[in-house]
């Protein structure tokens, strides 16, 4: 792949050239009212470490909402019709292998939401039903269903395809009609008021832009900021195991989400099986290192335990992989941004990128071609559906900051979020002052007030369910002023875990007993 760009501008320049930017290449060109020239830059060209080559490669319409089911339903015609789609009799037939995901819930409130979405899953033509244990028994009767109250399943378009074959041929039709693929690096974006206008290349180069797409996955961040936007999305790492089984299951195993975070699932005459990390931070760009102990300690315990004849079995092969992982709510970020509506978001799909790709780069496509969605509308997703949602995680600034007179606590802060990732912040201490005696006998002066927060993630995530940031009311006050992501409120601020915040306050507030903070 040739790093250095033919022309000087491009019509369309698409940052990240692995699935998402490839099928935005394809759509964008299989429009024959489309005559500019594109040029898609892509840092790795091998693909070793983008999400697209780590991907477990399934499709499911077993979505909490109404645009995402929607978008699976046309991915599952796209790969049905994939010979249609490219126009083109080489093209290859793409088998979509429905085993279904089946979905197994153990407390009451998850029982609920599986059979809520069901029911809206349904109305919107899938084929997802809610079985009882005795009914999982009676289709699969290798798992032990101790615990557990309902499953919902949906064998019809649900489970393994080939994407590999997919993203190729995206590249292929895409290069075909004259998409420019170089191995470069976006290292600026030059952006004049309400408009980007072109890229720097790591090679030196300016190049015109018309319109930028963002498909940088885990990466999207760094794009954005290049053009002094911000997007929450961030690497998470992912583990996935393929193992073989002495006792081999005697039919298809379903990908199977246990309630314990592991999911499994056939894999041809093997298995696959994989899960998050229990503590899920953000993962540097290049760490792709395998956790073995998650396998030893997590994973195999919990596939010996819901399917028995898994107690031996041999692992063949792992990866790691990372999810571009938006951490707002899980969904994809596509559309333009308010201000700057020539730089457009095709961002943050949290493991679902490959499955979605074809509805979203026919979106962009739309986008770019018509201003406005033609086929499925994704507004739901856009960046203004962010803002809001990220508005009604935090609520009014208003009601959530309350001054009580509690002799403990002089001055409290309560933050309060919700949702189905929520971060609840709690203030634990008083807020002081540089006049307060506690932080000048301790030689702690401030200039603001000082909040000491934890945060708390939802327990399906395996992300560590406490840390604690210490930052200044002003900074927290122009977060909610200037609409900035959550991972602003602890920029530039000190982050202690849970056993250091203990110690911090010990220093900070030796008359307050442990505990009553």
């Amino acid at each position: 792949m040739n790093p250095t760009p033919a022309h000087k501008s491009y019509d369309v320049v698409i940052i990240g050239g692995a699935m998402i930017g490839s099928s935005a290449a394809f759509w964008l060109t299989r429009n024959p009212a489309f005559q500019g020239r594109v040029l898609v830059v892509e840092r790795d060209p091998k693909y070793e470490f983008a999400s697209t080559s780590h991907t477990n490669s399934c499709i499911r319409q077993q979505f909490g909402s109404e645009v995402n089911v929607l978008i699976s339903r046309f991915g599952a015609e796209f790969v049905h019709n994939f010979k249609a789609y490219m126009e083109d009799e080489a093209a290859p037939d793409i088998l979509l292998h429905s085993f279904g995901y089946l979905y197994l819930a153990d407390t009451p409130a998850f029982a609920e939401v599986l059979r809520d979405n069901a029911a809206m899953q349904n109305r919107l033509g899938a084929a997802t039903r809610i079985l009882t244990p005795d009914e999982i028994a009676a289709r699969w009767p290798f798992y032990d269903l101790d615990g557990i109250l309902c499953g919902s399943h949906n064998p019809v378009d649900e489970g393994y395809f080939d994407g590999g074959t997919i993203f190729d041929w995206f590249r292929r039709k895409a290069k075909a009609r004259g998409v420019e693929y170089i191995h470069n690096t976006v290292t600026g974006i030059t952006r004049e008021g309400g408009r980007v206008t072109a890229v720097t290349l790591a090679s030196g180069e300016t190049i015109g832009a018309g319109t930028i797409v963002n498909a940088s996955g885990p990466r999207a961040n760094l794009t954005a900021q290049m053009a002094g936007l911000a997007i929450p999305v961030e690497p998470r790492r992912r583990f996935t195991w393929i193992f073989q089984a002495a006792d081999p299951l005697p039919k298809d195993l379903p990908l199977t989400i246990d309630p314990s975070g592991v999911h499994m699932r056939t894999d041809g005459k093997y298995y696959m099986c994989g899960c998050p990390p229990d503590e899920d931070p953000a993962a540097p760009f290049d760490d792709f290192s395998m956790d073995h102990h998650i396998w030893e300690t997590k994973v195999w315990p919990a596939i010996a335990t819901r399917v028995p004849a898994f107690e031996k079995v041999k692992v063949i092969n792992h990866w790691v992989g990372h999810y571009a992982y938006n951490t707002l709510d899980q969904n994809a970020v596509i559309g333009a941004h308010p201000e700057v509506p020539n730089f457009l978001f095709c961002n943050g799909f949290s493991g679902h990128g490959l499955q979605q790709s074809p509805a979203m780069g026919r979106g962009i496509s739309e986008l770019i071609l018509h201003g406005a969605y033609q086929t499925l509308d994704l507004t739901d997703l856009g960046y203004e559906a962010y803002l809001k949602n990220l508005d009604s995680e935090r609520n009014d600034i208003c009601e959530y900051i309350t001054v009580t007179t509690d002799e403990d606590l002089e001055w409290c802060v309560y933050l309060g979020f919700t949702g189905p990732y929520y971060v609840e912040f709690e203030i634990l201490c008083h807020l002081y002052t540089s006049e307060n005696p506690h932080l000048e006998a301790n030689n702690w002066h401030m200039d603001d007030h000082l909040s000491v927060v934890t945060v708390q993630y939802d327990e399906e995530t395996g992300n560590p369910e406490y840390s604690n940031g210490f930052f200044t009311l002003e900074q927290r006050m122009k977060c909610v002023r200037d609409e900035l992501p959550l991972a602003s409120f602890v920029e530039n601020s000190l982050l202690l875990w849970e056993d250091e915040f203990d110690e911090f306050i010990a220093q900070l507030c030796p008359e307050i007993p442990k505990g009553d903070y």
